[in-house]
């Protein structure tokens, strides 16, 4: 199996969990909404931005280059719920780090089509 089919089976089952998990209504932090999406696109535009840039004007080879790019996204997401975590009044959020990485994982997959 190609890295991009992986990655592809990867947001696919994220994707297919979040539904499954969607009908958590009672609970202030929902599966779907406009900070769900905030994160995906954010992790998408960073994962994928970050593989392009190192193998275009760094020169790293299209494998390293992706893996530099989930790499760091997953480490900024994670590291972003631990500082949600230590402020008082913010939200921490295992949703937010799924979306994080389904995001990280689009990014990469649209990175290796591109490279």
């Amino acid at each position: 199996m190609s890295s991009v089919s992986k990655i592809f089976l990867v947001v696919f089952v994220i994707l297919l969990l979040a539904q499954q998990s969607s009908a958590d209504n009672g609970n202030r932090d929902r599966w779907f909404g406009k900070d769900k999406f905030q994160h995906f696109t954010v992790s998408a535009f960073y994962s994928g931005g970050i593989a392009i840039v190192a193998n275009r004007h760094f020169g790293m080879e299209k494998d390293s280059s992706i893996i530099l790019g989930v790499g760091v996204t997953i480490s900024l997401g994670g590291a972003k719920e631990i500082y949600d975590r230590s402020r008082p009044g913010e939200t921490s959020s295992i949703k937010d780090f799924i979306w994080d990485i389904g995001g990280v994982a689009a990014g990469g997959l649209l990175a290796a089509l591109i490279i």
